[in-house]
């Protein structure tokens, strides 16, 4: 899985990343970018994951943590599941 099939799985809608955070501990998480699952609230100007004209290798994945009702990010390359 690449990281543009986490990206398009996460605007879709729910899913659910296993992955292992930077202090060694595993986390799973309930995430999501499809912005008619986040609070409007919640909206960002965008969904932090686009950067034209730059490297799109970036570790990082920004998201929306459903059960914790805040903005999180993983690490693409310590993902062990997505569900």
């Amino acid at each position: 899985m690449t990281r543009d099939d986490i990206l398009k799985q996460l605007r879709e809608g729910v899913i659910t990343v296993i992955f292992t955070k930077v202090n060694g501990d595993e986390r799973e998480m309930d995430c999501t970018l499809n912005m008619d699952i986040i609070p409007t609230s919640a909206h960002p100007k965008s969904d932090g994951n686009v950067r034209e004209g730059v490297d799109t290798t970036i570790n990082a994945i920004k998201c929306y943590d459903v059960n914790a009702q805040g903005w999180r990010s993983f690490l693409f390359d310590k993902v062990k599941k997505v569900v």
